[in-house]
């Protein structure tokens, strides 16, 4: 059954398929299949220079507000005190967190993402303020681990070295 209503959905969407011919990926609509698609600033070979495909792009639904909370929760995560710490599963709140703010980050390289920031200047600050933040979050924790470095185990360092190069590809 589910594979029919797939099936369906699949033939009807190809019903609604616009054709265009040597358009611009920007001045065709959606859902349209370009053959010769005019791309002035791009090289193309292959069968990218004869088609192209515009589809719905899903807005991946960033929230800036959101990502500088989750910075500051790293950042009060660091204030609480290290003498304790695990640095296995604790320090700069773990592979899992770091992972999941890696990934935050990386929507910011999406077109539809990066213009909305880009052209707004409340934005644009608050962004600024979170690099500012992350910045300075590195730049303590690496003055923490020069001192600290000669008290840590092998395993830890290579722990600490692999999330503090994380942290700045965030």
């Amino acid at each position: 059954m589910l594979l029919k209503k797939r099936l369906f959905n699949l033939i009807r969407k190809s019903f609604t398929l616009n054709i265009e011919m040597g358009k611009s990926l920007h001045q065709a609509k959606k859902n349209s299949l370009i053959f010769f698609p005019y791309q002035p600033n791009l090289f193309s070979c292959g069968i990218s220079a004869f088609v192209a495909f515009k589809g719905e792009q899903a807005d991946p639904g960033f929230d800036l507000t959101q990502f500088s909370k989750e910075i500051s929760g790293l950042k009060v995560l660091l204030s609480t005190g290290t003498d304790s710490l695990s640095i296995e599963k604790e320090y700069l709140g773990g592979d899992l967190l770091l992972g999941q703010l890696f990934k935050t980050a990386q929507t910011l390289k999406l077109e539809s993402v990066f213009s909305k920031l880009f052209f707004n200047d409340d934005k644009i600050l608050q962004l600024t303020k979170i690099i500012d933040a992350m910045g300075q979050i590195i730049n303590d924790q690496e003055n923490e681990f020069k001192k600290s470095v000669s008290n840590l185990s092998s395993q830890d360092v290579d722990i600490v070295s692999m999330r503090m190069e994380k942290l700045k590809d965030i």
